[in-house]
């Protein structure tokens, strides 16, 4: 039965996630550092959790070893503290496999993510800002994009407006996954792939 397959969940949880994470927190390893509250938020308020019989299906469909050894790092030996019912257990257990199983599989996720980042700064100068992290190339090269834009419109009437025009269609030109970086006006502007 594939309904109740921890790891098929886990899975799809983790791909939704994962991008989302490591642009929240700017980086791959903020956001692999960051990876157990967020998967616990999730598996809290998940079905599988909150729903007796959904727990009892998720253990009678995989195996509980891990729930079972999370479980009494978490709370101790049985009898559990506050579990009056076996379906307190079950979810106390369905909780551990399912986070147990989704902090893997965010991990393995986030650490094949591609991210790219994009910003400006002053060449020779210390960064003026942090890069904006995105694990879209699109989406980043649209970032880069509305800074020269940007740039652009508020030096319209001077010598570098054209120049900034000019910077403005080559990153439309850009082939998708390459990577970007000019000098225009006295500024860096730049679309890295990041470690």
């Amino acid at each position: 039965m594939t309904k109740y397959n921890i790891h098929i969940e886990a899975q799809r949880l983790a791909q939704d996630m994962a991008a989302g994470l490591v642009e929240r927190y700017g980086s791959k390893q903020a956001a692999l550092d960051s990876l157990s509250d967020d998967a616990h938020e999730i598996v809290d308020g998940h079905q599988w959790v909150i729903y007796h019989h959904h727990a009892a299906h998720l253990i009678a469909n995989n195996g509980t070893d891990d729930g079972e050894d999370w479980v009494c790092d978490i709370h101790g030996s049985p009898p559990y503290e506050g579990c009056t019912t076996i379906g307190d257990i079950h979810e106390r257990l369905a909780y551990g496999m399912l986070y147990l199983a989704l902090v893997d599989a965010l991990y393995e996720a986030v650490d094949a993510l591609p991210v790219y980042a994009v910003g400006t700064n002053v060449p020779g100068y210390m960064p003026d800002n942090t890069p904006e992290v995105f694990s879209d190339w699109e989406a980043a090269r649209n970032a880069l994009l509305l800074m020269a834009e940007d740039d652009s419109a508020d030096a319209a009437d001077t010598p570098q407006g054209d120049e900034l025009e000019h910077l403005v269609v080559a990153i439309l030109m850009l082939r998708e996954g390459s990577e970007f970086g000019a000098t225009v006006a006295g500024r860096h502007y730049f679309l890295s792939q990041a470690a």
